[in-house]
C-alpha cells in the first residue's frame, strides 16, 4: 500500500517539476531584450534630436532640421543635421550622442 502512495507522490512531483520548467521557459520568452535597431525601441530619440538642435543653435545656425537618430554602436547614437549658416549657405552636420556620458558632439560633414 505504501508503494502505491510513493508512486502517486513521485508522479505529482514529476508534474510539478515539468510545470516549473515550462514556466521558466515561458518567462524567458517574455524577458527578451528589445531589438535596438528597430525605430520604435530606440531610447530618448526625441531628446537626442532636441539636444542636437540646441548644439546647432549654439553654433549660430538657423533653419535647423534634425533627421531621426540612428544607433552608431553600443550606447552611441548619431543624427544628421541640415541647417543654414549666417551666410545663407546650407550646412550638413553629424551629431553624435553617447548615452553613458550624455555628451553631444557636432561635426561638419561638408567642408
Amino acid at each position: 500500500m505504501t508503494y502505491g502512495l510513493q508512486q502517486k507522490e513521485l508522479a505529482r512531483k514529476g508534474k510539478l517539476v515539468s510545470v516549473g520548467i515550462f514556466s521558466l521557459l515561458l518567462s524567458g520568452c517574455l524577458v527578451v531584450s528589445p531589438n535596438f535597431y528597430e525605430v520604435g525601441s530606440w531610447p530618448r530619440e526625441r531628446p537626442i534630436s532636441s539636444e542636437c538642435a540646441d548644439q546647432a543653435r549654439d553654433m549660430g545656425l538657423r533653419k535647423i532640421d534634425v533627421e531621426p537618430a540612428r544607433p552608431a554602436g553600443r550606447g552611441e547614437w548619431e543624427a544628421i543635421i541640415h541647417a543654414t549658416d549666417s551666410g545663407g549657405r546650407d550646412v550638413r552636420l553629424r551629431c553624435s550622442y553617447a548615452s553613458g556620458s550624455r555628451r553631444v558632439t557636432v561635426d561638419r560633414l561638408d567642408r
